[in-house]
């Protein structure tokens, strides 16, 4: 596969927006961002990591849009967010799919399924290739294995989120820089180096979208192996880091990952 050169640039004219999720306020720009390849048509960026990370949300056509945003196991996105429209169980004891433990499966269900199937990621479903979404451990390795940093202004858009640079040493690895943190190592990185951005997208709960700018929910593959009424996210705000489980109706935002060739 072709590698394409850092920092490409994409000349964009046009109106930011949600994709997916409310519309914010008008930002017209041309903004640079950076990409080292694409897999089948879908940009990444290679971070140093197992995985190769995409630079945008699924459903997004920028790393700036929130995208859409996914229920657990769910490959389209919908209006409600609850046990009552969600597709593989009605409630957190009556599961359909995806339970190891007959205490939380419909009338004692239960198919050992522990991570999503192709045809129930959204990833690999609507992008094809290689793309797939990240497992609880790739999150890990991703939290662990970059070096992280909270902007209020992305690019000048406007745009909350983190920003996950391809670490320059070891000892920045896994290294977090929030609002008012280790301000020596911003000096260190720069917005052209190796990096992917995360914005703030909030998630969907019932028919409402939460915390939009102010936290992120990316969701793994896994479900929690104790919790089957849970899955594995890695969630952040400008002042915190954290892998953490969700109810698996709860919609999230999706980065995918692909396979390092």
């Amino acid at each position: 596969m072709m590698r394409v050169s850092s920092a490409i640039v994409i000349a964009i004219f046009a109106i930011l927006f949600l994709s997916c999720s409310e519309d914010k306020e008008d930002v017209i720009k041309e903004v640079a961002y950076y990409s080292d390849g694409t897999d089948n048509g879908y940009a990444y960026v290679d971070l140093g990591l197992s995985v190769r990370w995409a630079t945008c949300n699924v459903g997004a056509d920028k790393p700036i849009d929130c995208g859409c945003y996914y229920a657990w196991g769910e490959t389209s996105h919908k209006s409600d967010y609850n046990w009552s429209a969600y597709k593989y169980g009605t409630d957190r004891d009556k599961l359909t799919k995806y339970c190891n433990d007959a205490a939380y499966g419909n009338e004692g269900f239960t198919d050992d399924l522990t991570v999503l199937v192709p045809s129930d990621d959204v990833a690999s479903t609507l992008w094809g290739g290689g793309w797939r979404m990240p497992t609880v451990g790739e999150l890990q390795e991703l939290k662990d294995g970059c070096f992280w940093q909270w902007l209020d202004d992305y690019k000048g858009t406007g745009v909350g989120g983190f920003v996950v640079y391809k670490a320059k040493a070891d000892a920045d690895k896994g290294k977090v820089k929030c609002e008012d943190s280790n301000p020596a190592l911003e000096a260190v990185y720069s917005i052209d180096d190796a990096h992917i951005f995360l914005p703030a997208a909030g998630f969907r709960i019932d028919g409402r979208l939460t915390d939009l700018e102010y936290s992120g929910n990316y969701a793994s593959s896994s479900m929690h192996l104790d919790k089957p009424f849970s899955a594995w996210c890695l969630n952040f705000s400008s002042s915190a880091l954290e892998l953490l489980y969700c109810y698996r109706y709860y919609g999230q935002s999706v980065r995918a990952v692909c396979p390092v060739e």
